[in-house]
C-alpha cells in the first residue's frame, strides 16, 4: 500500500513469451528500466527543485494561473536548525523567525514534513511576504518526518506523535520563543499524510491546535490497515471552535472525494471549513502557494495602528 495515495504496490510483473506470429521467430522487445535516471533539463530558466526521484525541473504552462504567495528570494529573517527528541525520536526541528515578528504571544504554525519547507523547497521567503500584506506574523516551526517509515506511523493519526507536538514541542516553544497559547492563533499544515494529521490534531485537540491547513489531505487512511478513519473520528467529534483550511488537486483522482466528503463532515458537525479544489497532481509544486494562503486565511489581518 502506497503511503501516499493508498494504492496497491506490488503488482504483479508480466511475462513475456515467443512471438508465435507465422514467419518470425523473434522475441518481442521489452522495455526495461530506465539505466539512467531523468536529469534536470538545463535549459531551463527555471530553479531545479528537490524531489523524492532527484532533481527536477519545474513545467510552467503560459495559462498557469499566478501564485500570489511563493517566492524564490531567500528569507530575510533569522533560520535555526536544532535537534529535539520528540515522541522519543531525535530529529531536525526548523524554527523560522521572519522580519515583525512580535516579542510575545506569538503566532505559530507548525509544518509537518519540515525538511521539504525548510530545505528542498524553503518558504522562508513565502512566509516574509505575510506581514507586508497585513497579516499577522508567525513564527515557523518545521518539524522532520526523519524517514519513511516512520512518516507513516506517526502521519496515521499516532496518538504518540500528537501527545509529543501537544505536551512536548510547544511548551518548549513558549518557553523559549514566546509563542502564544491561544489555539485561535496556533496553526498545524501538512500535505499528504500530513494534512490528515493536521486536520485531526485540530479535532481531537482544539484546546491546543485551533487551525490545521490541509493540501492533498490522504483521508483514504487507514486503507486495508489498521485504524478509525478520519471520517468516523468527525461523526463522533463534538463540535469545537477549531478552523480548518483545506485543498486537493482535481487531478488526484482517489483523493477529491475524501476530501470533499471530510469538507461536507466538518461542515455539517459544525466546524469552520475553508475549502478549494486547485488543477493539480500530488506534488509540492501545487501545494507550496496554497500552504501559505491557508496560513493566511488563519491568520487573519493585524490590527491597524492610529
Amino acid at each position: 500500500m502506497d503511503a501516499e495515495t493508498g494504492t496497491r504496490t506490488g503488482a504483479p510483473r508480466r511475462t513475456h513469451t515467443r512471438d508465435r506470429r507465422p514467419g518470425t521467430g523473434r522475441r518481442p522487445r521489452v522495455l526495461g528500466p530506465p539505466r539512467r535516471r531523468a536529469q534536470p533539463d538545463p535549459f531551463n530558466p527555471l530553479p531545479t527543485r528537490a524531489a523524492q526521484a532527484g532533481d527536477c525541473s519545474e513545467a510552467v504552462m503560459p495559462a498557469a494561473p499566478a501564485q500570489r504567495w511563493w517566492t524564490d528570494r531567500p528569507g530575510r529573517g533569522e533560520l535555526h536548525e536544532t535537534t529535539f527528541t520528540l515522541s522519543g525520536t531525535p530529529r531536525s526541528v526548523w524554527v523560522y523567525e521572519p522580519p515583525g515578528l512580535a516579542a510575545g504571544s506569538r503566532p505559530v504554525v507548525v509544518l509537518l514534513d519540515g525538511r521539504t519547507w525548510a530545505v528542498d523547497l524553503p518558504i522562508a521567503g513565502a512566509v516574509d511576504a505575510l506581514g507586508p500584506a497585513g497579516h499577522r506574523v508567525p513564527l515557523v516551526v518545521m518539524v522532520d518526518s526523519v524517514g519513511p517509515e516512520l512518516r507513516s506511523e506517526e502521519l496515521g493519526c499516532s496518538p504518540a506523535f500528537a501527545a509529543g507536538l501537544t505536551g512536548e514541542l510547544l511548551p518548549w516553544l513558549r518557553q523559549d520563543r514566546a509563542v502564544t497559547d491561544d489555539p485561535a492563533s496556533t496553526i498545524v499544515a501538512g500535505c499528504s499524510l500530513g494534512g490528515l494529521t493536521a486536520c485531526h490534531l485540530a479535532l481531537t485537540a482544539p484546546h491546543v491546535f485551533g487551525c490545521a491547513v490541509s493540501l492533498s489531505g490522504s483521508f483514504w487512511w487507514p486503507g486495508s490497515g489498521p485504524g478509525v478513519p478520519f471520517q468516523d473520528r468527525v461523526r463522533a467529534a463534538a463540535p469545537s471552535h477549531s478552523r480548518f483550511g483545506i485543498e486537493v488537486g482535481t487531478l488526484e483522482w482517489m483523493l477529491v472525494e475524501p476530501n470533499r466528503e471530510v469538507r461536507d463532515l466538518l461542515a455539517g458537525t459544525g466546524h469552520d471549513v475553508r475549502y478549494r479544489e486547485f488543477c493539480g497532481g500530488h506534488d509540492a509544486l501545487h501545494w507550496r502557494d496554497g500552504l501559505i494562503a491557508g496560513v493566511a486565511s488563519m491568520l487573519g489581518y493585524a490590527p491597524v495602528m492610529q
